[in-house]
């Protein structure tokens, strides 16, 4: 669904983008760029918006300043010894001058590499955006099919996305799950979790009482992790 209409507006200090679309209800988003993004179903809806903007600044305040304090959501220089997280370890980040045609990329328990020719410009922040997909792929092929045969479901195709609003999809009337590859930085149990709570929508695609009691039922401590994984 593409936006009809975008505006800014200053709240508390903060530049907050407004994109109007046709939706149902107002919806507020913080991206990985901690830019604060709200989505309104009409123009004339702005003074809603704001009032709605002040219900939910405590968590936009928080999000913010958790993140402040989080080297994930720190800006990036592409440097050597660069700190990044993946599968919950920070590891260095080395680059390897090299004369080889392609740029490779891969990582053991200390750090990453990312092998580039010489007094070439490169996107590295796109070489990590595709380590990030390359990991939750990993992470899927190796613990998948075993919560498919514990749920008993059957999944037609995963996918690896960058999602700026979401850790997870399920199309459950396609028997497709998707998962951000932005949970590549998470510890392997929160990306579990994800996997988990995407997989248990094929049995129930609602949110209701079924669901929860299938999540206590397979995670009981689903709670924990989700509290964890939001907590910045």
């Amino acid at each position: 669904m593409k936006s009809v209409l975008h505006s800014l507006i200053n709240f508390q200090d903060q530049t907050i983008f407004v994109h109007i679309k046709h939706v149902k209800n107002i919806h507020l988003k913080i991206n990985e760029k901690n830019e604060i993004i709200l989505t309104i179903p009409h123009p004339k809806c702005m003074d809603q918006a704001q009032l709605f903007l002040q219900s939910k600044w405590q968590w936009v305040s928080k999000v913010l300043d958790g993140r402040t304090r989080n080297p994930q959501f720190i800006s990036k220089k592409y440097c050597d010894n660069e700190i990044f997280y993946l599968l919950g370890k920070p590891l260095k980040l080395k680059i390897v001058p090299i004369q080889a045609p392609i740029t490779r990329f891969f990582y053991d328990d200390q750090y990453i590499y990312i092998e580039v020719r010489p007094n070439l410009k490169y996107d590295f922040s796109k070489i990590i955006d595709t380590l990030y997909k390359n990991v939750v792929i990993d992470f899927i092929h190796k613990n998948a099919l075993a919560w498919q045969q514990k749920l008993n479901v059957t999944v037609s195709q995963y996918d690896v996305k960058k999602f700026t609003a979401r850790w997870g999809c399920c199309y459950y009337w396609k028997h497709k799950i998707a998962l951000n590859s932005l949970l590549a930085p998470k510890p392997p149990h929160l990306i579990e979790y994800v996997l988990v709570h995407e997989l248990v929508h094929l049995l129930e695609p609602g949110h209701g009482p079924r669901f929860y009691n299938l999540m206590n039922l397979y995670l009981p401590n689903w709670q924990e992790l989700k509290k964890e994984l939001n907590k910045n």
